[in-house]
């Protein structure tokens, strides 16, 4: 497979202990290897990961968690492992989903995995250990849909203001208003002052660094107090 320029290689959760698979693939620094993680525990995938860091030569090492039954109880995927496998062993996570339906594999996608494996079959009534497991064509278009929009859901982990809420941002954040007439020359106060909606004047959060400022002019009942109407 290696001379025919095959690039990244797919080992099975069965493989996994398979040291002498392992030993050979180690020193190809021109592959990247997929790992899948099914019915082992965290101290055989540690020894397997460990053979392939000695040598420090491949492009990427995946590690995919992985239930090996077809099809799996959705309760038994434990997909708290994906982040746990990215901070244990510094590496890229995934998922090798054998549960029915797309579910598992957006939340997998949501907690970190960055490679989802799904079985595919053109017919669900073939002989065989998967196909019942499987998806077939209609199934798998909407599957890798649903998996895009969990992409966009997710989004950045900046945290800003984005454009749909900068009408409500303008609406909906308070304002600091009049309680009550304040005359020209007087000081603002907790009992003269108070905040409402909507935010386009000077800002509830600066409630209290206008407290003790004089006012320039006579100001209404509920009228917002705007900074050129106070003295600095």
């Amino acid at each position: 497979m290696i001379k025919n320029g095959i690039k990244i290689i797919k080992i099975s959760s069965a493989d996994i202990i398979d040291f002498q698979l392992h030993n050979f693939l180690k020193d190809k620094n021109s592959i990247e290897i997929i790992l899948s993680t099914g019915m082992s525990n965290l101290k055989e995938i540690t020894e397997t990961v460990k053979l392939y860091k000695r040598k420090n030569k491949l492009k990427k090492l995946y590690l995919l968690q992985c239930i090996s039954n077809y099809p799996a109880k959705i309760t038994n995927q434990n997909l708290n492992v994906i982040p746990m496998f990215k901070k244990n062993f510094n590496l890229s996570p995934g998922f090798s989903d054998h549960t029915i339906g797309y579910f598992a594999s957006t939340l997998a996608v949501a907690l970190g995995a960055k490679i989802i494996e799904k079985h595919f079959t053109l017919d669900k009534s073939l002989k065989g250990p998967d196909h019942k497991a499987s998806m077939n064509p209609r199934e798998f278009g909407f599957f890798v849909k649903k998996i895009r929009e969990t992409e966009k859901i997710l989004g950045s982990d900046k945290k800003f203001c984005v454009d749909e809420e900068l009408e409500m941002k303008r609406i909906s954040r308070k304002s600091i208003i009049a309680k009550k007439l304040i005359n020209k020359g007087q000081k603002l106060s907790i009992n003269n002052i108070t905040c409402k909606r909507p935010g386009t004047g000077i800002l509830a959060k600066n409630y209290f660094k206008v407290i003790g400022r004089k006012t320039k002019k006579k100001i209404l009942k509920d009228q917002m107090i705007l900074s050129k109407d106070l003295f600095l």
